[in-house]
């Protein structure tokens, strides 16, 4: 019971961060004007209560600027997220459980994709069509929905051959009915917990590879970029890089123990019904 409630009292907690750092981010718009416009008279001052990230080499408000660059990162990560949670949790629930040679081809074909190394497919495909926020998008996309594909194939293969489902089929139940009304639900909740952890790791890489100079341009303030232009000033001003770069550091890790949070209260509910 304790740790139920533990589970329980940690997922309302980083929820509520989350909700909260979210809420500021989409609502920095607001709060931008007139602090966001360069103002030469207040270049490069320390983190101070009106400036809590202090100012950049322009006058700009560094924390306003993390705010809009944190959004622009995060609803583009949120982008591939949703296709590849739905599109890895319904091709391999299908694949999982029908198997044969569509079966055989997906497993291959992932396993292909996953021994290329994402930073190659970028560097790939923007020499090809240049630097593009549609290639991050699409190649979060494929690489997520392979991760969220294998997982949820793996689970389906052994939920075909249990009981339930031979029980079902005996009963008259077609493979349709008992893939859309039986193991969709458990298709999609095995995911669940990794949703915001692989969101966070699509924020990260998004970033890096914006710092490397690929994906968002400027002038989108993205914290990849803005930490690759502040990295003259590391001597002068080291709070343009240092803050961005804890704030990001710590929405990531709300994000991954939320994750966690949530895998340990399913497993523990999973526990109490086995005992039931």
């Amino acid at each position: 019971m304790k740790t139920k409630k533990n589970c329980k009292v940690r997922i309302i907690v980083y929820s509520i961060l989350s909700f909260a750092v979210l809420t500021a981010v989409v609502l920095s718009d607001i709060a931008a004007a007139p602090e966001i416009h360069a103002s030469l008279e207040h270049r490069f001052l320390p983190p101070s209560i009106r400036h809590l990230f202090g100012t950049d080499d322009f006058g700009r408000d560094v924390f306003l600027r993390t705010l809009q660059g944190f959004k622009y990162t995060f609803f583009i990560a949120l982008t591939a997220q949703v296709f590849s949670f739905l599109l890895g949790g319904i091709i391999g629930l299908f694949a999982g459980y029908y198997g044969g040679l569509f079966d055989e081809i997906l497993y291959y074909l992932c396993n292909i994709i996953l021994s290329f190394p994402m930073i190659a497919a970028v560097i790939f495909f923007s020499a090809v069509f240049g630097n593009s926020v549609f290639i991050l998008i699409v190649l979060s996309i494929v690489f997520g929905m392979i991760f969220n594909i294998k997982v949820v194939r793996s689970e389906i293969m052994i939920l075909r051959h249990s009981d339930f489902v031979t029980g079902l089929k005996i009963i008259g139940a077609s493979d349709l009915f008992i893939v859309t009304r039986h193991l969709l639900k458990p298709a999609f909740m095995l995911l669940l917990p990794t949703f915001p952890l692989i969101l966070g790791h699509i924020i990260i890489g998004i970033s890096a590879y914006s710092f490397l100079g690929f994906g968002v341009q400027p002038p989108h303030p993205e914290i990849g970029l803005m930490l690759k232009e502040s990295i003259r000033f590391i001597n002068y001003a080291p709070w343009l890089m240092v803050c961005p770069g804890l704030f990001q550091f710590s929405i990531i890790l709300i994000f991954a123990d939320l994750s966690e949070a949530v895998q340990n209260f399913m497993q523990y509910a999973r526990d109490i019904r086995r005992k039931i």
